[in-house]
């Protein structure tokens, strides 16, 4: 696996790189500014599975890094981590693409398990976040729908109290 992390202090950068480094399946590139993540990447000499990304950035900042990475190739998996709340960021963040977020202060296992969880698709986001979380949208997406969208009509309900009644499939058809 491998990681390119971008974070603009270096010996945060090393420590970051020596911890995820414990796993042997994992490689990890430093670049200490934006403009270095993006032409690693560009290069191409080394492709990354994973980008870590600092959010907060002098110059470019991790959002708009993870904009131009994911203009680049929109199946790039990039998780933001930083030592801010990123709460006030959430949305900006999963507009952008992001695969997830990590608190700088996590665990070497918390860290290994959302690159692996980011690898395989899934999202990583922490639970503080994820209790602020409403299902708005959901609700609205169910408010609009029409009453003939949600409901049955005779033919299927005649079809319905006849599996209840344990009629069997042969008998119905």
């Amino acid at each position: 696996i491998h990681i390119l992390l971008v974070d603009e202090h270096p010996s945060v950068g090393e420590g970051r790189k020596t911890m995820i480094e414990q796993d042997g399946e994992m490689k990890v590139t430093v670049a200490h500014s934006a403009l270095e993540a993006l032409n690693k990447v560009q290069t191409g000499k080394e492709p990354f599975d994973l980008i870590l990304c600092d959010l907060n950035m002098p110059g470019i900042s991790g959002l708009e890094l993870t904009k131009r990475l994911l203009q680049l190739d929109p199946d790039r998996k990039i998780v933001i981590y930083s030592g801010y709340e990123i709460g006030s960021h959430f949305n900006l963040l999963i507009e952008s693409g992001v695969s997830g977020f990590i608190s700088k202060t996590a665990s070497r296992e918390q860290l290994h398990n959302s690159i692996r969880c980011a690898l395989r698709g899934g999202a990583v986001i922490p639970i503080t976040l994820l209790k602020q979380l409403r299902r708005n949208e959901v609700l609205v997406a169910r408010s609009e729908l029409s009453i003939e969208d949600v409901s049955i009509n005779e033919k299927e309900m005649t079809i319905l109290s006849e599996v209840a009644a344990g009629v069997s499939n042969k008998e119905l058809a």
